[in-house]
């Protein structure tokens, strides 16, 4: 879970990362055809003033037509710039949005990151406990014994490491025939081993 929080997290904050280069993107666009707008205003204006000043229609009606062409040329920018400020007011709402869920996402994974550090700081606690009993435990124990444990769990890795007789003559880990002394030796001692598998053999009518 804190994991996919983590993810989730990281998507969003991508997301929020190409907003913001769209949007300066835009600005810059934004930007050109303000300019744009601005010299064609210019032109405008002096085309007005030499109609003003033209002498004949033929001229009159040359500058007529280029004076529709610019207010064209001004209309469609003046579109296009409209386009892109409601593109970017859309941008930039989103980025805002995303920005909260980013955060909300953030504090969410360090809250949980916070739960599973004090959890793991629990179980190592209890772990040192149980290893701190366990030693106290087996200082009563004969060494050999505590031998044969350590060498059986390290070969099974903590798993079946333990074995009894069964029928009386069988090693249950390995089903292997045991040697007469090692019987008599787990029905005297209550443990020993296997000398084919190295589990370590017990009597549990011997432990009752």
């Amino acid at each position: 879970m804190c994991l996919v929080k983590r993810q989730n997290a990281v998507i969003v904050y991508e997301r929020v990362k190409d907003l913001q280069a769209k949007i300066q993107a835009l600005q810059v666009e934004i930007q050109g055809k303000d300019r744009q707008t601005q010299e064609v205003e210019a032109q405008l204006k002096l085309r007005a003033e030499q109609q003003d000043q033209t002498r004949s229609q033929r001229e009159y009606d040359t500058i007529q037509l280029q004076i529709e062409m610019d207010k064209k040329k001004f209309d469609r920018l003046s579109e296009e710039t409209l386009t892109a400020l409601e593109t970017l007011d859309r941008f930039q709402a989103e980025v805002k949005e995303q920005t909260l869920i980013f955060q909300k996402a953030r504090q969410a994974f360090e809250q949980e990151k916070a739960s599973f550090t004090q959890l793991e700081q629990q179980l190592t606690s209890e772990l040192k406990t149980a290893q701190q009993k366990l030693a106290e435990q087996e200082k009563g124990l004969p060494r050999q014994l505590i031998a044969h444990y350590e060498l059986a769990r390290r070969t099974y890795h903590g798993e079946d490491a333990f074995a009894t007789i069964q029928d009386e003559q069988y090693c249950s880990g390995c089903n292997c025939s045991l040697p007469p002394q090692t019987i008599a030796q787990v029905q005297v001692s209550a443990a020993g081993s296997c000398p084919r598998c190295r589990r370590l053999l017990y009597n549990p009518r011997a432990l009752r």
